[in-house]
């Protein structure tokens, strides 16, 4: 986190008293960090799921033996299903981002291999952005559930349950960028961009 002695200038409804006050930089042992945390979000979670794919599910693993065998289809959805996962949750932080009145812009962090939405110059209220960080965690979460109910007994619960564990672990940045957010009262407003701070 530096300081910035600049002011930003900020779109959206924002009183004329708002400067910029912090800004965060994602460091290497930052992002090693987010490493680790989404290592243990996914294994955590694929543990909760499987249980609820063999109880809500009803998946009997049995069907995994014997003849079985994985055709050019179910080889294409496998394949497909992960880039579909970065997508819908990158869309659904879109969808939080324009709820908001702003207009997202995509990108990415070669070195981190991450991929993010953002909205340069937007700012939100602290909760507002508590929400554009966390709707794909939810949202993604929910839909895994439902999944669960609507393919009972499929041989698509491996998948779906690799799936619902992808997001979770891919949500650890957004969840480390709540754990900043969440320092600071309801009152300040927060950019995508930076932090600012009525004064």
């Amino acid at each position: 986190m530096a300081d910035i002695s600049t002011p930003t200038a900020f779109q959206g409804c924002v009183p004329g008293s708002c400067q910029q006050a912090t800004h965060y930089k994602l460091s290497g042992s930052a992002a090693r960090g987010i490493s680790i945390l989404a290592i243990t979000l996914f294994l955590i979670n694929a543990s909760a799921f499987i249980a609820l794919a063999l109880t809500i599910g009803k998946f009997d693993p049995s069907i995994m033996q014997g003849g079985y065998r994985v055709g050019i289809w179910e080889a294409a959805a496998g394949l497909a299903a992960f880039p579909a996962m970065i997508v819908l949750h990158e869309l659904l932080h879109e969808l939080a981002i324009r709820s908001g009145g702003a207009r997202p812009q995509y990108g990415v962090l070669p070195a981190h291999l991450m991929f993010y939405a953002t909205a340069p110059g937007y700012a939100f209220r602290r909760n507002a952005c508590i929400t554009v960080e966390i709707a794909p965690f939810v949202v993604s979460s929910v839909l895994a559930i439902m999944g669960l109910f609507i393919l009972q007994g499929s041989i698509w619960l491996p998948l779906l349950t690799v799936c619902a564990s992808m997001n979770v672990g891919g949500a650890a940045a957004d969840l480390w960028m709540i754990s900043k957010i969440l320092r600071y009262s309801t009152h300040p407003i927060l950019s995508t961009k930076g932090m600012a701070s009525e004064s």
